[in-house]
């Protein structure tokens, strides 16, 4: 068992991943209060549509920090209206946190697979140099 699984949170953290990428498709950004008492703050929540990451009655959802936040407004506007609907491609990490090095989840950008709608565009070499 690994003990990062044995404590349910609302919120998406590096164990649930299990050491592997996810390609997830963003829903909504909502502000919510996370921690608890004097820890409580207003974070922007990411929820997706496709989600395999549940608690109670709903989806987790994954609390954004500043670097994962800028990440996605670098690709897709500060506007998070904009971000609905968008690819994100979430992966567990490590980082420097209070002296010590803890999990993190951390997101990039990938193009959406191919299926049979999209075109396939083939570029010929027509010898130019540029």
């Amino acid at each position: 068992m690994n003990i990062q699984t044995a404590f349910p949170s609302a919120y998406m953290k590096a164990a649930d991943l299990e050491n592997k990428p996810i390609n997830l498709t963003i829903e909504r950004v909502v502000m919510e209060q996370v921690g608890q008492g004097a820890d409580a703050d207003d974070r922007p929540c990411v929820y997706f549509t496709d989600s395999p990451y549940k608690f109670k009655d709903g989806t987790k959802g994954w609390v954004l920090n500043v670097t994962n936040s800028k990440m996605i407004g670098a690709y897709y506007g500060d506007d998070t209206d904009n971000w609905i609907g968008k690819p994100v491609q979430i992966y567990p990490d490590k980082t420097s946190f209070g002296g010590n090095i803890v999990d993190c989840l951390r997101v990039r950008i990938v193009a959406p697979a191919m299926d049979e709608k999209t075109p396939n565009i083939n570029i010929q070499d027509d010898g130019s140099p540029f």
